[in-house]
């Protein structure tokens, strides 16, 4: 019997990690379209759901490092399309909001990924679409349990 593993190539979890470049690329490529980069439009999607939220929570969220939203939210207050506040209750936490300007490109960036979901699933039926969200929802759960 042959237990050799396979090539990295040759497993589903390359063909994954191939999916995710090319998605965030052509994410990239529209979401720069209208001023954002990759991964704001996730930042701002929490905070136009609720407004106010802290750091922590935003990381928390978006599932990235504490450290890597303290330089989203920089380079977001830089544009222009967040405000940092400290919270009155704990001058160690940060508050973010939205400001006029990011307010704004809610419909734009909405209007992105309505673009960005049409391309992936284009020739998917109806029923690809789903099967497709229930794996990808298993895989998700997979890769979080530690």
């Amino acid at each position: 019997m042959n237990t050799k593993p396979k090539p990295i190539s040759q497993t589903i979890s390359f063909s994954i990690a191939r999916v995710g470049t090319a998605h965030s690329y052509r994410a990239g490529k529209l979401l720069s379209d209208i001023g954002l980069y990759l991964g704001q439009e996730m930042v701002m999607q929490y905070l136009w759901q609720e407004d106010n939220l802290t750091q922590s929570q935003l990381a928390n969220k978006i599932g990235v490092q504490l450290q890597t939203i303290h330089k989203m939210v920089r380079r977001m207050e830089r544009a222009g399309l967040v405000t940092k506040q400290e919270d009155q209750a704990d001058r160690r936490v940060s508050r973010i909001q939205l400001t006029p300007k990011g307010r704004e490109l809610q419909t734009a960036t909405e209007d992105v990924w309505a673009q960005l979901e049409q391309e992936t699933l284009a020739d998917f039926t109806v029923e690809e679409q789903y099967i497709l969200k229930r794996l990808l929802h298993k895989l998700e759960v997979n890769l979080w349990q530690e």
